[in-house]
Formats: structure tokens, sequence, C-alpha cells
């Protein structure tokens, strides 16, 4: 299992009241696949995985949520200070066809912007980009700048369609026939696409979050109806996820008891 590296936050961003870009440079996961993850580490806090993106010259990004102890604390982390990185880890997105629609919501909006930026010139996008109110409509400069058609949802309706993501998705099914349906976010949202693309017949990836320790495959904390999703996702095929009860219904704490979602 690899060690901790120390890198250096080089700026933050204040992206919504509960969510922080931290940029940091790490030559050592430059050549991540989109969709892969890193463990961060706050010594004396906690270790977490973090999707990355961004990327240019060994610059990475990670799109972080205050509501843990440890996303709390690397929230507040201010240029200049170090946390631990280890990884990259799992397996990404593919790029499969022409035209590719993307679903994604909160911190599932950041790892499939680098998707864009490589897919670009090889692949129509549509993004659909939900959130709780127009605040929590996260990164869509980002995918505009890489080129993908972006699409906005809102629970409240203060921006774009009124409703949920997997609503205005099924919408733009309606009207286009996709290659290839990718998310990333929520698992309930996750769910609804995956369960849409079964019925229509059309191929999907989804990245699955679980709690996750060592982060190599030894551990099992992050073991899904057999599948460990550090090494045999986070992202994961359509075929795949129709077989796991757990996905979009169950959810473990850290001691690994089951729950239902919220």
């Amino acid at each position: 299992m690899d060690y901790p590296r120390t890198v250096r936050v080089t700026d933050t961003v204040r992206e919504s009241s509960r969510h922080v870009t931290l940029s940091f440079e790490d030559a050592a996961t430059a050549r991540y696949e989109p969709g892969q993850f890193v463990m961060v580490w706050v010594p004396g806090v906690d270790e977490v995985p973090m999707a990355l993106w961004g990327g240019a010259k060994g610059r990475l990004k990670i799109l972080v949520e205050a509501k843990g102890d440890c996303t709390k604390a690397l929230a507040d982390k201010k240029v200049g200070d170090l946390v631990g990185i280890r990884g990259p880890y799992g397996k990404p997105f593919l790029l499969r066809g022409r035209r590719i629609l993307i679903v994604v919501g909160g911190t599932g909006t950041s790892p499939l912007v680098p998707f864009c930026e490589r897919a670009r010139g090889k692949a129509d996008i549509d993004v659909v980009i939900g959130g709780r109110s127009k605040e929590f409509v996260l990164l869509r400069k980002a995918y505009e700048a890489a080129g993908a058609r972006v699409h906005v949802s809102t629970d409240d309706g203060s921006e774009g369609f009124h409703g949920r993501a997997p609503d205005l998705a099924n919408a733009l099914m309606d009207k286009v026939r996709y290659d290839d349906v990718l998310t990333c976010g929520p698992e309930r949202m996750m769910r609804a696409v995956v369960d849409e693309c079964t019925r229509r017949g059309v191929p999907c990836q989804a990245s699955v979050e679980r709690w996750m320790k060592c982060a190599v495959g030894i551990c099992d904390a992050c073991l899904v109806d057999g599948i460990r999703l550090c090494r045999d996702g986070p992202v994961l095929p359509k075929e795949v996820l129709v077989r796991l009860e757990d996905f979009g219904r169950f959810e473990r704490e850290p001691s690994g008891v089951r729950r239902a979602l919220h």
C-alpha cells in the first residue's frame, strides 16, 4: 500500500456555501484517468477518497463538500497548507461512442470535467448538472470550457429545468439516441439514470461511492455485493450495477452497518 505524499495547497475556490475546490501539484497523479480517485489525508483527523479533476502539468483539483470531520477540515484549508495524498486508484470512465450524455450532481460533478476535456473533438457531449437550487449547480463554466453543452436542473426551479436531474436526462434521451450515458453524484439519482438506461437499452456507466480505508482491495470496507469498489470500481458498467442490491437503496456506516439511503 502506498504511503501518503505531502502536497501543498496552491489555490482554493469557493463553489457554494458547502463546496470548495482545492488545488495542489503532484506529478505522481498527473496521469490519472477520469473517474479515478486519491485518498486525501488530514493528519490527526482522517483519510477520505476524493475524485480528481484538473491535471495540466501535474496541477490537480479536488471538490470538497464540508459535511464530515475530514471534509470540513479540508474545506478550511488555506493556500500553503499541507495535506497527504496517495493514489490514484480505481477504474475510470471509458469513452464509448460519439454521442454521450453525462448526468452529475454534488461532488460527483467534478470527475467528469476531465472526461469532457479529453473527449473534446472525439465525442458530442450533453451534460445535465443537477442541484437543489441555483447555488448548488457546480462547475458549469468548467464543462462549458471543455466544449460540452450544459443543461441545468434544480429541485426548486431557481435555474433551468424545474425538477430532478434524471427527469431532464429522460427528456434529452427522448430526443437523442445516445451511445453511452455516464453518471456520478447522489446514488438515488444514479440509480434512476441506470434504471432508465436499462429500460431504453442504452449503455451506461456510474461511479459508486462507499467508505474506503485501504483503497487497495484488502480491508473490504467498500465491498458491495462482492464488488470491491476501490479495485473493481468505482466506475462500473450498467450490466454490473443492475445486479447490485445495495446500489441506490442502501449505504454503510463507517462500522459497516447497513442502512437505507435517505
